[in-house]
């Protein structure tokens, strides 16, 4: 089992960057990188939906913990969770609980993001293609549009968000 907790195994990592990366800091941010590819993987590769789902709720503790890693691809995490979905909306074939998983962490990028990077302000503008492909594009829509405003009004508990937040509205 891919569990956060297990320490990652940088017997598969290159000499050369675990060198590179002598301090712990550095030694962090290859372990960083290297879960986020396994969890990748997983997500592209199993046919297993519990998988898919440890996977994504994997992925959202991972970012969740370490938004502040620079090394961490938000942007393109998001345009994945946002292609997953609309592929989902039209096909159908993941289970709901997926979808949600998937929903969960597109919202928790976007409320992460939302106050320091101009990308993730933009999500009200990708909704917009799935409001115009189909009705079941339509319907993901909107499900996605309640997550994001459930996920956005849930109260900024740490000192970072409160001071990112005085610094946007000054």
């Amino acid at each position: 089992a891919l569990l956060l907790q297990n320490p990652v195994d940088f017997a598969d990592i290159d000499p050369e960057q675990l060198a590179q990366a002598a301090d712990a800091n550095g030694r962090k941010q290859l372990a960083i990188q290297k879960r986020m590819g396994q969890l990748q993987h997983i997500l592209d590769q199993s046919k297993s939906p519990t998988a898919q789902v440890v996977a994504c709720n994997s992925l959202t503790a991972l970012i969740t913990n370490h938004w502040d890693n620079n090394t961490l691809p938000h942007i393109d995490i998001r345009n994945y969770a946002l292609s997953f979905l609309f592929s989902q909306a039209a096909t159908q074939t993941a289970p709901p609980y997926v979808v949600r998983a998937m929903t969960r962490l597109l919202s928790r990028i976007t409320r992460l993001g939302w106050l320091t990077c101009e990308a993730h302000r933009t999500i009200l503008q990708e909704l917009n293609r799935f409001y115009d492909a189909s009705i079941e594009h339509y319907v993901m829509g909107l499900q996605l549009m309640f997550d994001l405003v459930e996920e956005l009004d849930v109260a900024a508990h740490t000192r970072r968000e409160l001071i990112l937040k005085r610094q946007f509205l000054t």
